[in-house]
C-alpha cells in the first residue's frame, strides 16, 4: 500500500508539473489579452560581430490587420539590421490570428544596448489601434584575452655595417653633380665676360615721317582704288596719317574726329596753311567715302595720296637730320619719280 501511495503521489506531482509548464510555456490567449504584441531576442547576450534574431509577434482578432514598424539599417544605436524576413501569419482559430516578423541583427560595439519599444499598428474595419512592445536589453561582449600566450617586447632594428658597394652610387652621383656645377659656373663666367666685351648696338627708333612715307608708298603700290576698293583705300590712307600725327605731335588722332584733329593742330605752331588745308581735305573726303558712300573721281584718289606725302614732308621735325637719306629713293607708283627732301629745313620740294 505504501508503494502504491508513493507511486500515486509521484504521478500527481509529475502531472502538476506538466500542467504548470504548459500553462507558462504555451499561454492560452483569452479575449482580455487580445490584441497583444511581444518582442523577444534569441539571446540577451552575444559576442561582438555575431548575428541573432529579433522577433516581433502580435495576437489580434481575425478581422484585423497588423502593420509592423519599418526598420531600415539600424534597430538602435550600435545595433544594425542585416535582413528582414517577410511577415508570417497563422490563424489559431476563427477569431484569433497570430502575426510574427523576424529581423537578423548584429552589433560591433561592445557594451549594453537597449532596444527601444516599437509601435505595432492594428487596423480594424472601423478603427486603428497602436500597441507598443516592451524594450529589451542586449549585452555585446568582446572575446576574452588569451592569457596562455606570452607577449614579448618589439626588438629594436639591427644595425648592419655599410659596405663599399652601397656607398659607390652616392659617391658617383656626388662627383657628377660637382662636375655639372663646375661647368655651369665656368659657362656663366665666360658668358658674362663675352657680354661685357661686346658693344651692344642700339638701334634708334625710326622717325615718324620715315614710317609714314614708307606706308604711303606701300599703299600706292597696292593700287586699291584702281581695283574698286575705294573705301579701303581711304581708310588706310587716313590711318597712316592719324598714326603719323600721334607719333609726330602726340595727339590721340586715332580716337578723334576730323574736327577734333584740326582743332588740336590749330593749337600747334609750325604748320603751314597749305599743310593744314591738305590734311583737312584728305580727312573730309575720307569721311564722305566712309559714311556718305561718296565715290571720288580717279584724279581725287590720286591727289589725296600726293597731298598726304606733301603734308608729311612739310611737317618733318626740325631736329631730324637722317631723314633725307631714308626718304630719298622711295619711288612713287604713278610717275616713277622720287620724293626729294631738302638737306636743310629752309624749303622742301614735293611731288606735283
Amino acid at each position: 500500500m505504501r508503494r502504491t501511495r508513493a507511486y500515486t503521489s509521484r504521478l500527481a506531482g509529475l502531472l502538476f508539473f506538466l500542467a504548470f509548464f504548459h500553462l507558462f510555456a504555451f499561454p492560452q490567449q483569452s479575449g482580455q489579452d487580445i490584441p497583444r504584441v511581444r518582442a523577444r531576442l534569441d539571446t540577451t547576450g552575444m559576442l561582438i560581430g555575431d548575428q541573432i534574431h529579433y522577433h516581433l509577434e502580435a495576437w489580434v482578432p481575425g478581422n484585423s490587420e497588423v502593420v509592423f514598424p519599418v526598420l531600415n539599417d539600424t534597430l538602435t544605436w550600435g545595433v544594425e539590421v542585416l535582413e528582414i524576413s517577410p511577415t508570417d501569419s497563422q490563424r489559431l482559430d476563427h477569431e484569433l490570428m497570430h502575426y510574427r516578423n523576424r529581423y537578423l541583427i548584429t552589433s560591433f560595439d561592445s557594451g549594453f544596448h537597449f532596444i527601444p519599444s516599437l509601435p505595432v499598428v492594428v487596423r480594424y474595419p472601423s478603427r486603428t489601434d497602436t500597441l507598443f512592445t516592451q524594450s529589451l536589453p542586449l549585452e555585446v561582449n568582446t572575446l576574452p584575452p588569451d592569457t596562455s600566450v606570452v607577449l614579448y617586447d618589439i626588438k629594436s632594428p639591427y644595425g648592419a655595417p655599410i659596405s663599399l658597394s652601397e656607398l659607390l652610387p652616392y659617391i658617383g652621383a656626388g662627383i657628377i653633380l660637382a662636375l655639372l656645377g663646375f661647368l655651369a659656373v665656368y659657362y656663366l663666367r665666360r658668358r658674362k665676360k663675352r657680354e661685357k666685351g661686346e658693344e651692344q648696338e642700339i638701334v634708334p627708333p625710326e622717325s615718324a615721317h620715315i614710317i609714314a612715307i614708307r606706308e604711303l608708298r606701300a599703299l600706292e603700290k597696292d593700287r586699291l582704288w584702281q581695283q574698286g576698293k575705294v573705301k579701303e583705300y581711304h581708310i588706310r590712307l587716313t590711318e597712316i596719317l592719324r598714326n603719323y600725327l600721334e607719333r609726330r605731335y602726340g595727339i590721340p588722332a586715332l580716337e578723334q574726329t576730323t574736327g577734333e584733329i584740326m582743332d588740336a593742330l590749330d593749337a600747334r605752331s609750325g604748320i603751314s596753311q597749305i599743310s593744314h588745308e591738305d590734311l583737312r581735305e584728305i580727312l573730309v573726303l575720307a569721311d564722305l567715302v566712309k559714311f556718305a558712300r561718296v565715290i571720288p573721281e580717279p584724279d581725287e584718289n590720286r591727289m589725296v595720296l600726293t597731298r598726304a606725302i606733301r603734308f608729311v614732308q612739310d611737317t618733318i621735325a626740325v631736329d631730324v637730320h637722317e631723314e633725307d637719306e631714308n626718304v630719298n629713293g622711295l619711288e612713287t607708283g604713278e610717275t616713277g619719280r622720287k620724293a626729294a627732301l631738302p638737306a636743310s629745313g629752309e624749303g622742301k620740294e614735293v611731288i606735283r
